[in-house]
């Protein structure tokens, strides 16, 4: 049988199953540590309205940059890019942390964090989210961020998320789950997030996150277009 190419638009029937845990109360949410002016902040010439396109699969295999342990915020083990970004180094993709880059993918689940980011889990299929990588959301308040430019970008971001996903409400901490994962084009700064090398795979609900690097902050969210054509995903 031939499969006649169709275009398909994510509609806003994608409205998230919120598990039974309760949201964080706001004396639980608070600033986190482990390079926090980084995962906060844009490099100076970042161009948030030209980011790069980078492939879901190029970034789930980005290799991890060399000789950065593990930042714990307990015991700021490797604490050399607490505030610095790390250096670029030779990739296959040719890219370094603080660059913006945006790229595709069918958006599974939403947290919120105890250090108030929304935590987005992003998959390259749209039944499944054994494999994601994890891009975040920071609170858009000054206590939190204090580059105006991310706290307005969070904003939008945040608010497009509670009204077109989450039915107004905040997500849940353990985890809103989408009944029909939407595909989305997600902006923001790739960062990467050493207070985790050396752990097991991150990830909530089944999820294992495919690589530490994350897109963070966040800069822009939106539904984004694909043209199935005899069964191969095209993006327009």
């Amino acid at each position: 049988m031939t499969l006649k190419p169709r275009l398909l638009v994510c509609s806003l029937a994608v409205f998230a199953v919120v598990t039974s845990a309760g949201l964080a109360s706001q004396h639980e949410i608070k600033p986190g540590k482990a390079r926090w002016p980084i995962k906060t902040s844009l490099a100076a010439n970042a161009d948030v309205t030209h980011p790069t396109t980078i492939e879901y699969g190029d970034l789930a295999k980005l290799d991890d940059p060399p000789g950065v342990t593990k930042n714990d915020a307990r015991y700021q083990n490797d604490a050399r890019y607490q505030r610095e970004r790390v250096p670029e180094f030779p990739n296959n993709v040719g890219v370094k942390e603080g660059d913006i880059l945006t790229m595709r993918g069918w958006l599974h689940l939403v947290a919120l964090e105890t250090d108030g980011d929304y935590h987005i889990q992003i998959s390259d299929q749209p039944d499944s989210q054994a494999s994601c990588i994890v891009v975040e959301v920071p609170k858009d308040d000054p206590a939190f961020v204090e580059s105006t430019v991310v706290r307005d970008r969070a904003k939008v971001v945040r608010e497009f998320i509670r009204s077109k996903l989450l039915k107004d409400g905040d997500p849940s901490t353990r985890g809103s789950v989408m009944q029909h994962p939407p595909y989305v084009q997600v902006t923001g700064q790739l960062f990467y997030d050493d207070a985790h090398v050396g752990d097991p795979p991150r990830g909530k609900k089944g999820c294992k996150a495919a690589t530490l690097w994350e897109l963070h902050p966040v800069t822009d969210l939106k539904f984004a277009r694909y043209l199935l054509r005899r069964g191969q995903l095209r993006n327009v």
